[in-house]
Parts: structure tokens; sequence; C-alpha cells
């Protein structure tokens, strides 16, 4: 078994205050959508990057030690059902990301990247993101295929599980 103990000892206090500060960054991002307009796109563009590596860092901090976990040992629900709250955790987000990947249409990212370095350094993935934006449906179509999607992934995820369970019983 790996020795994970550079991440966590375990889904002790360290780990549920990691994720309680996932989900209080979770409201904080939500706010920083909400002040877009207020902001210039400049300053906005910088905030939400600059949140993003942040928030990504400790995301995958999170996932890598439940994922790791589960891998040791398939037949330990606990690691399933972190990663379950984390999913949800993020999910939790998706009307925001609508809302950004929305106001990505409206910018002329060249102009910006030659105003911040650090939007110059993501402007590949904003430009991707951007042109993305093309194929995407009305807010609330988009969220009702989140919601599509996570009720399948579940159903999938738990026949997927079902059928390692009797593969390696």
């Amino acid at each position: 078994m790996w020795n994970l103990d550079d991440l966590y000892k375990g889904f002790d206090d360290t780990y549920q205050q990691d994720i309680k500060k996932l989900e209080d960054m979770t409201t904080s991002f939500k706010s920083l959508i909400g002040k877009k307009e207020d902001m210039t796109p400049v300053d906005f563009l910088e905030s939400y990057l600059q949140f993003e590596e942040t928030m990504s860092k400790h995301v995958r901090t999170l996932y890598a030690y439940a994922s790791l976990r589960y891998s040791s040992n398939v037949n330990d629900p606990e690691p399933l059902q972190y990663m379950a709250t984390l999913d949800r955790i993020l999910k939790s987000t998706t009307k925001e990301n609508v809302l950004f990947t929305r106001y990505l249409k409206t910018l002329d990212l060249e102009a910006l990247s030659q105003q911040s370095a650090l939007i110059k350094n993501y402007l590949y993935n904003l430009e991707r993101e951007q042109d993305g934006a093309k194929y995407m449906l009305s807010e609330s179509e988009e969220l009702l295929l989140t919601k599509l999607r996570e009720v399948a992934s579940a159903k999938t995820s738990k026949y997927a599980h079902s059928k390692l369970k009797s593969a390696l019983s």
C-alpha cells in the first residue's frame, strides 16, 4: 500500500478542513463571477485566472488523495464518497461557469493579452473556451444538460463499480 502521508494522514480533520475550504472557494468564485460587470475585462480575467490556478491546485490534491486511496483498495467505499462530495461541490458552480464562458464571447482576447502577461500566458486556453461558446445552449439548457450528465454518470459509475467488484470476487 502506498504511503500517502505527504498528501493527508487520512480523511481526518485536515482533509475535512480542506473540503470546507473548497466550499468557501466556490462561494468566492460565485461572488467573483457576479462582480464581472463591475470590473475592467483585464482585472476580471486576471482575478479569474489567479483564482482558477489556486482552486485547481487545491482540488487536485483533494482528488489525488481520494483517488489513490481508492486505487489501493477498491472495496473501500469511503474514497468514492469523498470523490462524490468533491464532484457535488464543483458542480455547484455550473451556472457561473456558463456565465463566464458566455462573457468570454464578448471579449477581444488578443487585445487583452497585450495588456496582461497572465492573460497572454493563458490565451490559448481562453481562446479555445471562447470558441466553444459558439456551441453553447441557453443558460437553462446548459444547466439541464449538466444535471442529465450527472444522472447518467452516476448510473454508469455504479454499474462499472458493481461489474468491477463482481470481476474481482
